[in-house]
């Protein structure tokens, strides 16, 4: 093909093709001659595991949990059927509240205060999910594990009920 790019005459079907080249990831340069675009940015935290898929849920706000499933499952109900506290079950409830993860959120938010460098930190609800979730530029390696790790607990105890 490069061949056949230096001796192409300028017709329909050269601009044709570069067309098509630029369509799947090439761009011409000046010299004519064909490159790779740069890949998009690769993110290490969805892995494939478990922990990451889940993250990848809880970001998008599309973990199945019942505010959102309730029409399609037998008790029809919004409310955590865990922990009986009444509350309806969404992604904040569940990361945050529900006492029946409060053993392994405790673990989860001991290691963010640790990496952050404090030791105790007053902060709502949703500011607490935008570091969970790693949404926010301090977020480490560490944390995100630690996140995740605490999504495939609850996940698998969730799954147990």
């Amino acid at each position: 093909m490069r061949r056949w790019l230096g001796i192409a005459p300028e017709t329909n079907e050269y601009k044709y093709l570069g067309m098509w080249m630029s369509a799947v990831g090439c761009v011409k340069t000046k010299n004519e001659k064909i490159s790779m675009r740069e890949a998009p940015m690769y993110e290490k935290w969805y892995d494939g595991s478990l922990g990451g898929d889940l993250l990848f849920r809880a970001r998008a706000q599309c973990m199945d949990v019942n505010a959102k499933d309730y029409r399609w499952s037998e008790s029809r109900s919004k409310v955590c059927q865990v922990c009986d506290v009444g509350e309806d079950e969404t992604v904040e409830h569940e990361v945050l509240k529900c006492v029946k993860y409060a053993r392994d959120r405790y673990e989860m938010i001991q290691v963010v205060l640790r990496e952050l460098g404090h030791d105790r930190v007053e902060m709502t609800g949703r500011e607490w999910m935008v570091v969970l979730l790693g949404l926010c530029e301090e977020m480490n390696e560490r944390m995100i594990e630690a996140v995740k790790e605490f999504l495939e607990r609850m996940w698998r105890a969730r799954c147990r009920n």
